[in-house]
Parts: C-alpha cells; structure tokens; sequence
C-alpha cells in the first residue's frame, strides 16, 4: 500500500491574516489561526443589533456601544462582535488603531441558523479568558437571552425577566421583553 501524503496548512496569525487577498464582498474572521467566512445575517438578527444599541446606549454613557464591533485577542484570534460595550478609553484606542485590543467588556451575540453550539461555546470562553465580564446570548425564536459571566454558569432569562447589567459602574437591569417588542 503506498503511503499517502496529507496537505498540512498552518495557523495563520492576525498579521497573515490581514495580509490575504479576501474577497470584499464578504465578511471574514480569524478563529483561531482559521479563515473563517461569516454568513450574511437576517433581518431580525440586524433589527435586534440595533435595538440593543438603542437599550445599552443609555444604561451606558460612560462607554461605547458598537455594532459589529472588530477585536483582536492575542496573534491567532480577529473577530467581530454582533454588539459589544466598551469603555470609553479602550474605545478610543481603537479607534486610533483600528481595531479593539482583546475583548469587549459585554459581547451580546444574537443567535442564528449558522451558530453552532460548540463554536458559540468556544467564542463564549475565549471572550471570558480575554476580558470580557458580561457575555449575553439573545435567541430570536424562544426570545430568552442567556448571560454567562467569568467564572460563573450561565444564567437564562425570558420575557417576563429582567437581565441585571453590573459592568463600568453601572448596575442595572434591562427587561427582556424591550428586546424583543415588535421584533419577533
């Protein structure tokens, strides 16, 4: 039997990375040291973004609310967050930059058709590990919102509920239902 040889690829780095001739039309990350193209979302996944702009704008006017909000952790790790807070000093240090250095102090991910489980755990801890203190999970199709905070098990909340926000000195709460009024 011949032996047979295997294509090997290395993880790339965030400077490889950004050194590829992606196409433009499409939105890549690096997960990992793995190119990774990320579906087109829904409609309802954008109109949730948006409102949870709107919802932590507010309750954070010491911070930065950012869509789609580019991060770096470490040489193998460039991603985006559907909705991040970020403190007005790391916010403008990326702004010089061009991207956050390590992880949004509140990831809010919205679930969709593409998330898989296991992905959105990994996601979920290496955001954890890299400095993020509140990590929400919305699900637009049982309108429950799941936090998860370091070195705590997840805590799940449905629309009679409301989601305690403690993070940059702000302790608040936000109902559930606001999220998903005239949405879904």
């Amino acid at each position: 039997m011949k032996g047979m040889s295997a294509a090997t690829t290395q993880p790339l780095t965030v400077e490889e990375f950004n050194r590829l001739d992606l196409a433009q039309d499409r939105n890549w990350e690096l997960h990992d040291g793995e190119v990774v193209e990320m579906p087109f979302p829904l409609y309802v996944h954008r109109l949730i973004q948006v409102r949870m702009v709107a919802l932590l704008g507010p309750l954070f006017p010491q911070a930065q609310v950012v869509v789609e909000c580019p991060f770096q952790i470490g040489d193998s790790d460039q991603r985006s967050a559907d909705v991040a807070v970020v403190s007005k000093d790391r916010s403008e240090a990326a702004s010089q930059k061009g991207i956050l250095e390590g992880a949004p102090e509140m990831v809010v991910e919205v679930l969709s058709p593409s998330n898989s489980v296991l992905e959105l755990k990994r996601y979920r801890r290496l955001c954890l590990s890299s400095g993020t203190a509140l990590f929400l999970v919305i699900d637009p199709e049982d309108h429950t919102v799941d936090v998860f905070t370091q070195g705590a098990k997840g805590e799940s909340y449905t629309v009679g509920d409301s989601v305690p926000l403690v993070l940059l000195d702000v302790n608040s709460a936000m109902p559930v239902a606001q999220i998903f009024q005239g949405i879904t």
